[in-house]
């Protein structure tokens, strides 16, 4: 009924820029499969805290799942803003380690205009 996540997140959406940080989850396996997450940038020790939900549907051709977050970030130490996610994403088994999906998200916070981000990714397991 619950699951705890520890891990580590790297991005690096610009070349020669990156965010390195930790990840602490606790996870529900009720009704909507609430989750709550805590963020800390180690280059910066900023924080992010996010709550989510999500419910999955099995279509037998691909699996869909609708999900929706909220969340407050740090940007500085004495900034911070509040966002909001909805979206969906379809995926499809293509071997037992390997999948592919496609994601849609509407994504809101206080210092941007709604926007849409759109996703495609292969996934493996080894």
């Amino acid at each position: 009924m619950l699951s705890v996540y520890g891990g580590l997140n790297h991005f690096e959406d610009i070349d020669g820029e990156s965010l390195f940080e930790a990840k602490i989850g606790l996870g529900f396996d009720t009704l909507l499969s609430p989750s709550v997450n805590v963020y800390r940038s180690f280059s910066d020790e900023l924080y992010t805290f996010e709550v989510s939900v999500n419910h999955q549907f099995d279509l037998e051709v691909f699996e869909l799942c609708v999900h929706a977050s909220a969340g407050n970030t740090d940007l500085t130490e004495a900034l911070d803003t509040d966002y909001y996610v909805i979206g969906a994403k379809a995926s499809r088994d293509l071997a037992e380690n390997a999948s592919v999906a496609i994601s849609a998200d509407r994504v809101d916070s206080d210092l941007i205009a709604s926007e849409w981000v759109f996703g495609l990714s292969v996934s493996t397991n080894f």
